[in-house]
């Protein structure tokens, strides 16, 4: 946008001092001088305020309520010209700010002589009337980061300089030296009347009416407005871009992916009575702290994808005064279960939303020279803190299943995000919302719950048991092999289903799965004996896997529980293709398969492992990766009842040293086989040892 000439400042100016030496000259006042303007460098909250207190001292002080009346007229004044004022004046380049000019002479308003009283009522109708005009306005009222073009600084100074004469004309009206004006009515058009006939006053209402007519502001209005949207575009695509180098600085894994699949898995409006009930209301309007805890498979994480969708859904409709910011720990991929991860996590997700985030994760960037060294955790967490200090609007935070944090010693990562919950908490900012969800471990309760300000517990809701119900019901009455069963199975299918569950989702997606696969005359049986707990369930699992399968299930669950990241599909079929009876592992290429999915799945039960398909900032295309379906698998694998159980059960039990000793000689037999080698060797050659472009 061109900076406006000299001449044109010039302009301004003078056209400003000739409106202030024309006031001076109608009221013999000058107000700049005013006592209030040294006051009123502020927001236009505050100098309605401080109008406010003087109007009431003075109304105190003479036994009146004129003026006190008159500051509610003046306050829409305030709120449109200051933002404008402030902004011209910068355009300009005026020695003294409009702003100050216009409140200095609003100030001597307030100071007419009470014995002139009969002339209040008019002079509010006049007020009403040019806010009426100046309402006009907001039209220009965008981000003040969209600098004035010279059409609309000519539009406001016109404006500005207009509002100053009128001011003068008023405080000239209601002196004694202009006698008595005979008192209206308070209708506004009765009040005008007073005035009827007074041409100066006419003539100053029609340049105002003029001077703000909104086809005139429109065409300027809707280019800067369109300037403020490329702008903010701008902004945010560099943000976006500083983010992926702060992404690959911290090693910030990708918590969409979690939202992605959490969000996949909710039925219909299952969940839904949370973010509709009272208790998420008041936290989200004016909570701290919301705590949602529930047994294990009770659907937490199903919950939790809710509320960040409902957050990102005010988000848009709130504009950029609202920041969210979120985290999935998650049993899965250790990365994410990491605290400098939750912390980096939330940096980048505050710096994407604001540009004051955006500099202070810039600023520490630079403090590790450009992202070449490793960030001190103190400086992560005092980074976080800043930005949430000097945020405006509410900031919300989401940390789902804090419990999947691993909780080994004083120093845990579930420890430190404890602290750094409780260490925000302490801040006291008004509108940081944090919502935290977990089980109801001990050593998160004691943390959390001095802090709360709601706790809810979703498996002792009604409305999450009544979600349960219709998602048996849904599931019933759309496959097509239960579709079949007689309505007198299906409802008592329904109602032992319900009543067994206790809470959790998970239990009933094991036994629908059960059933689905029962013929007609096994159904109730089945349903009679299904087991009463998850691990139960869990075990008899374990029971329906065929022995030659037993080696290699156990040993992909030995893989997924202890590898230190998520393993993709192609990775954990290699690991059935390497025979570890021998001393020296070796791999067999005839054991390879041409659907390492297919062999994957039809190795290990259904409900204890799924693939899901990632987007990874490191890959140019999706990624097919195995999981457990749910954490209480992983736990149950590595329980110790587990062991307890029948030979041909506890024979699945995963324990650390065995399954790390099962990775290393996996990957040893894949590293000895010779067309590994020989493909290393190759690339090796051609990368390392080929002369380098000097210039490249």
């Amino acid at each position: 946008m061109p900076a406006i000439e000299p001449s044109s400042a010039e302009h301004y100016h003078s056209l400003f001092l000739e409106a202030l030496e024309n006031y001076k000259k109608k009221t013999g006042r000058d107000p700049v001088a005013h006592t209030l303007v040294a006051q009123l460098n502020t927001s236009p909250e505050e100098v309605t305020r401080l109008l406010q207190e003087e109007a009431e001292r003075l109304d105190a002080v003479h036994k009146s309520r004129w003026r006190t009346r008159m500051c509610e007229k003046i306050a829409p004044i305030v709120e449109i010209i200051r933002p404008l004022c402030d902004t011209a004046g910068k355009a300009t380049g005026l020695a003294f700010k409009p702003g100050e000019t216009i409140f200095g002479v609003i100030g001597i308003l307030l100071t007419i002589p009470d014995n002139y009283k009969k002339n209040h009522e008019a002079l509010m109708g006049l007020l009403e009337q040019m806010t009426h005009f100046l309402g006009r306005l907001r039209t220009l009222i965008v981000p003040e980061d969209v600098p004035f073009d010279d059409a609309m600084t000519k539009i406001i100074v016109d404006i500005l300089v207009e509002l100053i004469r009128a001011f003068a004309l008023l405080t000239e009206r209601m002196s004694p030296s202009d006698g008595f004006i005979p008192m209206a009515k308070r209708r506004l058009r009765k009040a005008l009347a007073t005035f009827s006939g007074d041409k100066e006053v006419e003539s100053m209402l029609k340049r105002l009416d003029e001077l703000t007519k909104v086809e005139h502001l429109m065409a300027t209005a809707e280019t800067r407005r369109d300037i403020a949207i490329v702008k903010r575009e701008q902004r945010r695509q560099e943000r976006m871009q500083r983010a992926e180098r702060y992404q690959k600085w911290l090693s910030v894994p990708n918590s969409s992916t979690n939202q992605a699949t959490a969000s996949e898995a909710r039925y219909s409006d299952t969940s839904m009575w949370l973010v509709r009930g009272q208790a998420y209301e008041e936290w989200k309007s004016s909570g701290t702290l919301l705590w949602v805890t529930g047994k294990p498979g009770a659907g937490k994480t199903v919950i939790c994808s809710t509320v960040i969708k409902d957050l990102q859904d005010s988000l848009r409709s709130s504009g950029s005064s609202t920041t969210l910011a979120y985290f999935y720990c998650d049993f899965r991929d250790t990365n994410k279960q990491s605290y400098r991860s939750l912390l980096g996590s939330l940096l980048i997700d505050l710096s994407t939303q604001s540009d004051v985030s955006d500099n202070l994760l810039h600023d520490l960037f630079s403090k590790y020279e450009d992202g070449s060294r490793e960030p001190d955790a103190n400086d992560l967490m005092d980074c976080l803190k800043e930005m949430l200090v000097q945020s405006d609007g509410t900031r919300y935070i989401v940390v789902d299943a804090l419990d999947e944090m691993p909780n080994y010693g004083v120093s845990s990562s579930r420890a430190k995000s404890l602290e750094l919950v409780s260490n925000l908490m302490s801040l006291g900012l008004s509108g940081l919302q944090i919502c935290i969800t977990s089980r109801p471990e001990d050593d998160i309760g004691h943390v959390l719950r001095p802090l709360t300000h709601r706790q809810v517990v979703i498996d002792q809701e009604k409305r999450h048991h009544d979600d349960i119900t219709r998602l048996i019901r849904s599931v019933i009455e759309s496959n097509p092999k239960t579709r079949a069963w007689g309505e007198a199975i299906r409802e008592e299918v329904i109602g032992a289903l319900s009543e067994k569950a206790d809470g959790m989702f998970r239990y009933v997606s094991c036994q629908l799965d059960t059933l689905c696969e029962c013929p007609m005359s096994k159904i109730r049986p089945t349903l009679k004996s299904l087991p009463t707990t998850l691990h139960a369930t869990y075990e008899a699992t374990l029971e329906r896997i065929s022995e030659e399968k037993w080696d290699y299930a156990h040993r992909l669950f030995q893989c997924l529980s202890f590898s230190t990241r998520p393993l993709y599909v192609e990775e954990l079929a290699e690991v059935l293709a390497v025979s570890l009876d021998e001393e020296i592992p070796t791999y067999h290429n005839d054991w390879r398969s041409d659907d390492p999915e297919s062999v994957v799945l039809s190795t290990c039960p259904g409900n204890f492992i799924q693939v899901i398909t990632e987007h990874q900032w490191h890959h140019s295309s999706p990624q097919r990766i195995v999981q457990f379906t749910h954490f209480s698998v992983k736990e149950f694998l590595a329980s110790d009842p587990l062991s307890h159980s029948k030979a041909n059960v506890s024979r699945f039990r995963v324990l650390p040293g065995p399954s790390h000793a099962v990775l290393a000689r996996t990957c040893l037999g894949i590293l000895l086989r010779p067309s590994f080698f020989s493909l290393y060797h190759h690339h090796y050659r051609e990368t390392a040892w080929r002369p380098r472009d000097p210039h490249s």
